[in-house]
Parts: structure tokens; sequence; C-alpha cells
């Protein structure tokens, strides 16, 4: 099962810059690597203000640090929190699932 993280990511280059983005990771283990696909919205870029990306992610205590490639602009690293003490569902609920108990960290 799918994690989902909610970070901060920066995309180099003139099309890029510093982004809102939210992810899914494939693990929530801690000191593992991970899989990350995700989307972000850039506030700052009038012409192309979302993108989509993929890449590899390292899981630490409560976060997930990656790198990868957005396919509309170039390449990023990012920072993000996910809960790695608790049930995957309970941190962002998709459309449709219920919001179960959120954990307090």
């Amino acid at each position: 099962m799918a994690c989902r993280r909610f970070g901060l990511d920066y995309t180099f280059g003139d099309k890029g810059g510093l982004g809102l983005t939210l992810k899914l990771v494939s693990t929530r283990k801690e000191d593992k690597w991970a899989a990350v696909a995700g989307a972000t919205w850039y506030p700052q870029n009038k012409v192309r203000p979302f993108g989509v990306d993929i890449g590899a992610g390292y899981v630490v205590d409560n976060a997930v640090v990656s790198v990868g490639w957005d396919f509309l602009h170039s390449p990023q690293i990012g920072v993000g929190v996910m809960n790695t003490k608790e049930d995957c569902q309970t941190v962002l609920p998709l459309p449709g699932e219920e919001l179960g108990e959120v954990p307090v960290w």
C-alpha cells in the first residue's frame, strides 16, 4: 500500500522553482529507500503552474527526502512530512475515503 506525503519540492531550471507537492511513497518503513510519484503546484510559475513527477526517496523519522524528474519541468529535490508510525490510511484520505483517527505527532 502506498502512503501519502505532503511537502515542498524545488525544481531546477527557469520553468520550476519552489512548489507544494503531494506524493505517493511506496513504503512508510523508516531508513528504507522508496519509489515516489506525485504532483506539484508551483505558485510563482504563471506559464506552467503544475508538474507531474517520479523519483526515489529515503524515508526517515516522519519524513521523506526525495530526488526525481518532473516531466513538465526538470529535475527536482524535495522533503516532506509523512507518518511513519501509524497506518497510512489515516494521514491524508483520498476522495471517497473516511478520515480515520488522525495521529498526533
